[in-house]
């Protein structure tokens, strides 16, 4: 499965260079696993369609993906936050950080394990990341607030 993934990105990434992205991108949502899409509201499935029709999806995936080494860079290089919580959702399916690598991002971090998610955590377990900003708000907010609901 890993490398049927992988294949699947390298096919993306390498449509940004071509002039066929489009019939790319169809041959890599005929194999985009369903159990993935159905992850996605159905109302919002031909927006995102839409969007990973267009040649430019790619282009800028790929300008994202080779930004990417220059940013762990700037990261590893820059030092801990301080005196701002930070909170970490975790995929329960990765290898949550240890507290050495936790204290190497800051000194208030709190990671949270979503058991039951992947790379989206926000479609698999949405509960978790509206109470995770839930909590985060009402920590950063210095005397309660009156939400109507």
């Amino acid at each position: 499965m890993r490398a049927e993934a992988d294949d699947r990105w390298r096919i993306c990434i390498r449509s940004a260079l071509t002039a066929n992205s489009i019939m790319v991108f169809f041959s890599v949502v005929a194999r985009f696993p369903p159990e993935e899409a159905g992850k996605m509201p159905e109302a919002v499935r031909p927006m995102i369609a839409a969007h990973w029709s267009r040649p430019s999806f790619y282009v800028g995936m790929a300008a994202h993906i080779a930004s990417v080494p220059d940013a762990v860079r700037a990261t590893v290089a820059s030092p801990p936050i301080a005196g701002i919580p930070v909170t970490l959702l975790t995929p329960g399916k990765s290898v949550p950080l240890s507290n050495k690598q936790l204290a190497e991002i800051g000194d208030s971090v709190q990671q949270l394990i979503a058991p039951a998610s992947a790379h989206w955590i926000h479609l698999d377990e949405p509960e978790i990341v509206i109470d995770s900003i839930r909590a985060m708000v009402l920590a950063a907010t210095p005397q309660a607030v009156s939400v109507p609901l």
